[in-house]
């Protein structure tokens, strides 16, 4: 799929036995590695991880709008103290909250007109 938009050098060193390494020590009897994402190729290799924001909690009902979400966005995109979710589980219990929560505020009524959003992947897992 590269080979048209990358130079031959570049997709040597990106060729899929430079990720072979990794994947053995991943899959070899000592490794305790478990759910990880790991960056690797041409040479490199790094464990990344996800962060999340501090977020914002709302009821998930018609008072979850856009507005909302808009008049609370620097509560959304905060990252002071930053969580590592580390798997399903912890978003799960964010919805759990989030049932149990009184409706909020709707927030101003945004104005989409003439504006088009695709959204790709949304709720396929």
């Amino acid at each position: 799929m590269t080979q048209t938009v990358m130079p031959p050098d570049i997709l040597e060193n990106l060729k899929p036995d430079w990720v072979v390494p990794l994947v053995a020590l991943l899959v070899h009897k000592d490794s305790e590695e478990n759910g990880s994402i790991f960056e690797a190729g041409g040479g490199h290799v790094a464990k990344l991880r996800w962060e999340r924001a501090s977020g914002l909690l709302l009821k998930a009902d018609d008072t979850y709008t856009p507005g909302a979400l808009l008049k609370q966005w620097d509560q959304i995109s905060n990252f002071n103290g930053a969580e590592h979710p580390a798997g399903p589980a912890d978003f799960l219990a964010l919805l759990d909250k989030s049932l149990k929560m009184s409706p909020g505020d709707k927030g101003e009524t945004l104005d989409f007109t003439g504006k088009v959003a695709l959204i790709t992947g949304g709720g396929a897992g």
